[in-house]
C-alpha cells in the first residue's frame, strides 16, 4: 500500500466506526430514568394523556396527574436497578418495552407503550405490576 493512502484509509475506517454507533433510543433513556427514580425526567416523556396502571390503580390521567402518581410510587418503592427485558421498535410510529424494575421492596414489571407525537416518542401507556412471586 502506498504511504499516501494510509492516512486516507485510517480516516475512512474511523469515520465509518463513528457513524455506525447509534444514539440510545427513548426506551433506553426511560429505563435509566426509572432506575434513578427521576420523575421530572420521566415527565418529559409523558404524553398529554396517559393510561397509567400502578399495581391495582389503573386509569387515564393527565400528564401532571400521572407524574404525581409515579412520584408516589417511587416514594413507596425506591428504585435500585432497571433492566430492559423486552423491546419492540420495528414500527415507525410505535415503540413498546418491558423493564424489570428492582426496588427496595421488591421487583416490578413495567410495560411501556410509546407513540410518535410530532417526531418524538411519548409514553401513552405505562403499567407497573409486581413480578409474580414477589
Amino acid at each position: 500500500m502506498k504511504p499516501a493512502l494510509k492516512p486516507i484509509l485510517i480516516f475512512v475506517l474511523l469515520s465509518a466506526s463513528l457513524f455506525s454507533q447509534t444514539k440510545a433510543d427513548t426506551m433506553d433513556d426511560i429505563a435509566l430514568l426509572l432506575k434513578a427514580g427521576n420523575v421530572k425526567g420521566l415527565a418529559v416523556y409523558l404524553a398529554p394523556s396517559v393510561e397509567l396502571g400502578i399495581l391495582e390503580d389503573s386509569d387515564e390521567f393527565t400528564k401532571v396527574q400521572a407524574e404525581a402518581r409515579i412520584k408516589n410510587f417511587f416514594a413507596s418503592y425506591p428504585p435500585l436497578a432497571a433492566k430492559i427485558i423486552h423491546r419492540i421498535n420495528s414500527h415507525s410510529n410505535y415503540r413498546y418495552g418491558v423493564v424489570q424494575l428492582a426496588t427496595t421492596k421488591g421487583i416490578f414489571r413495567v410495560s411501556i407503550s410509546l407513540k410518535n407525537n410530532s417526531g418524538k416518542f411519548l409514553i401513552s401507556e405505562m403499567k407497573v405490576e409486581a413480578k409474580e412471586g414477589e
